[in-house]
């Protein structure tokens, strides 16, 4: 058997000539660099700019920003407005929903404030604080019906605190029925253009 000073040389030669072999790898793996794609592993992983940055190509192109026709952004706070509102809601597949209120505090409770409802062609701003009379029912009526047909699917993200602000000013609200909240299902936005 070996004595301790030899065991203790034998094993800093074996552990010398495994960082020796692993430095040999990774030298030939920096000299093939290109057979490996690394510039597409990193578009894979969502870095283009890095990916470019290795193959030298042209900078990847910034996607186009999303705009809105500013014509089809409509603030409902009329009975004209209320009743267009109500005929496109109640005519849509889906909407997109997102509502605001003032944020809570301690043993707060505020109201919702805003809606904001997407139909495939209208962008409709139901402002609960400044709307009232007639147009108020038409709009709160119409908006009440979407969340609970049978026939229209509702797109939000995390809809839950949404519904329950609503359920303050929604007089006939019962539950929301077909719904695609972004926040938790697994197909995400895809579910919801099928």
């Amino acid at each position: 058997q070996p004595e301790p000073a030899t065991q203790h040389r034998n094993a800093a030669f074996s552990s010398y000539n495994a960082a020796m072999t692993a430095l040999a790898v990774m030298a030939s793996l920096l000299a093939t660099t290109k057979s490996l794609d690394l510039a597409g592993h990193l578009r894979a992983l969502g870095a283009p700019r890095a990916a470019q940055r290795l193959d030298g190509g042209p900078p990847p192109v910034a996607p186009t920003p999303f705009t809105v026709d500013a014509s089809k952004v409509h603030l409902v706070a009329d009975a004209a407005a209320a009743a267009a509102f109500s005929a496109d809601v109640g005519s849509a597949s889906a909407i997109a929903l997102d509502c605001e209120w003032r944020p809570d505090g301690p043993g707060e409770d505020h109201a919702v404030a805003l809606a904001q409802v997407a139909t495939k062609s209208n962008v409709w701003l139901v402002d609960f604080v400044d709307i009232s009379g007639p147009a108020r029912i038409t709009a709160l009526d119409a908006l009440t019906n979407a969340l609970q047909s049978q026939h229209t699917s509702i797109v939000a993200f995390s809809i839950a605190a949404d519904v329950s602000k609503l359920s303050s000013v929604l007089p006939n609200f019962a539950q929301a029925t077909r719904v695609v909240d972004l926040a938790t299902s697994s197909d995400g936005l895809a579910a919801a253009v099928r």
